[in-house]
């Protein structure tokens, strides 16, 4: 199963890259590229939740609002600040940006409050959810658990 998200996650880097939302240097992709990482790191510990047995996935649930969540959303938040121009890298939309609003939606649709204290993360997810070519898409978007 690894090995096929590893096989996505470089064909989401390729689509990007050709539609432009890579970066403008290479130092803008590899940045990109950590936080798409995290992202599928994040995904795996939320997948949790949804498969295995009923106390370990209770486990993982708990886990996730305790310290998951925390640790990745504090790493993404200082990538965000290092920028300093409210997008991950440059000054606009990236798929960085992407995933970071993907690596936020889970715990946004399960507890939003959550993300009170991680005002950044909510800056980001405000600027995809405004981006004209998003917007209509992620209003029509089908809610699922993952």
């Amino acid at each position: 199963m690894v090995f096929c998200l590893s096989l996505i996650s470089e064909d989401v880097v390729r689509v990007a890259f050709v539609a432009g939302l890579y970066g403008k240097s290479n130092l803008d992709g590899l940045m990109i590229d950590q936080v798409v990482d995290l992202k599928e790191d994040l995904l795996q510990e939320e997948a949790k939740t949804m498969f295995g047995t009923d106390e370990s996935k209770a486990e993982a649930a708990k886990k996730l609002p305790e310290s998951i969540y925390p640790r990745i959303f504090k790493i993404l938040t200082h990538c965000l600040k290092q920028n300093g121009a409210g997008y991950l890298v440059g000054n606009e939309l990236s798929l960085g940006d992407l995933a970071i609003y993907e690596a936020t939606q889970m715990c946004f649709q399960n507890n939003p409050k959550f993300l009170d204290d991680y005002k950044d993360l909510l800056t980001i997810r405000s600027k995809v959810e405004s981006h004209p070519g998003l917007k209509e898409y992620l209003q029509k978007r089908k809610v699922t658990p993952i």
